[in-house]
């Protein structure tokens, strides 16, 4: 699932509800790979609602890719790899 934002910022996500673990793909406006954060894993009671940890990158992020945790190891991922996105309908501001 991606999370398209306006600007550059440091959101924050949790896991409220998810049932498996997820990577997280951090990338800024100018679509490259900003920050990393693998295996992060489901709460023990999806209906947790309090208390559940929060994840944001390093630096500022526009978009936000949630993977299937261990994706960004399989595939090779790495901090400053080039994003490009297909099969939107509209131009992705910044991105190729």
């Amino acid at each position: 699932m991606i999370f398209p934002y306006e600007e550059d910022a440091l959101y924050t996500f949790w896991m409220k509800g998810m049932l498996i673990p997820l990577d997280f793909v951090w990338i800024d406006g100018k679509c490259a790979v900003a920050d990393l954060t693998a295996n992060v894993p489901p709460p023990r009671d999806p209906n947790q609602a309090t208390g559940l940890p929060v994840y944001s990158p390093s630096r500022p992020v526009r978009y936000i890719l949630e993977i299937n945790a261990g994706d960004v190891a399989a595939k090779g991922i790495g901090i400053g790899d080039a994003v490009r996105f297909s099969g939107f309908t509209v131009a992705v501001p910044g991105c190729p």
